[in-house]
């Protein structure tokens, strides 16, 4: 699968080092450390145009609890994950910030109904800190003068949430 996998640039293909708990009670705990993002292997780099970002020491945390009441099913599961951006190279030297997110989600099950709810939030993680592409666009402003200095506004932190509902039955 890694062969030419060009999904996110490959940086999910790091090189990197993971481990899991068994579960006990219900609980189980995941840790993973990859100390270098663009140590990519075999896998295909589609970002070409010289504006890669290399993300050192990425710690990803992930926890999750499930638990069965007999036909009532609960779980809730979260994740985060934080890194360091080492450059930031391109034709104008942007600076970008470090990456810092975080994932929370459940889910409830009765007599074959689902229920789930999830949300997560990436606060500024590898937005640009100056330039162009650093605030939200103002249509009074041209392009190039789209900067926070001059009146944008910054990015707001982006974040997703979830719903969801499923029925099963059969064997």
């Amino acid at each position: 699968r890694a062969l030419k996998d060009d999904s996110f640039d490959g940086m999910e293909d790091a090189t990197k080092i993971s481990y899991y708990t068994t579960r006990l009670n219900g609980l189980q705990l995941g840790l993973s450390y990859a100390p270098n993002t663009q140590n990519q292997g075999v896998t295909a780099n589609t970002n070409y145009n010289l504006s890669s970002i290399r993300i050192e020491n990425v710690f990803s945390l992930g926890v999750n609890y499930i638990k069965d009441f007999d036909n009532l099913g609960f779980g809730i599961s979260a994740t985060a994950e934080k890194g360091d951006v080492k450059n930031s190279y391109g034709a104008n030297q942007t600076a970008r910030n470090d990456l810092l997110a975080y994932d929370l989600a459940t889910t409830l099950t009765y007599f074959g109904f689902s229920f789930g709810l999830s949300y997560g939030s990436w606060g500024n993680s590898l937005q640009q800190k100056n330039g162009i592409y650093s605030c939200d666009y103002n249509a009074s402003l041209n392009l190039a003068d789209q900067t926070c200095s001059a009146g944008g506004k910054g990015f707001k932190n982006p974040y997703y949430y979830t719903a969801g509902i499923a029925y099963e039955f059969g064997p």
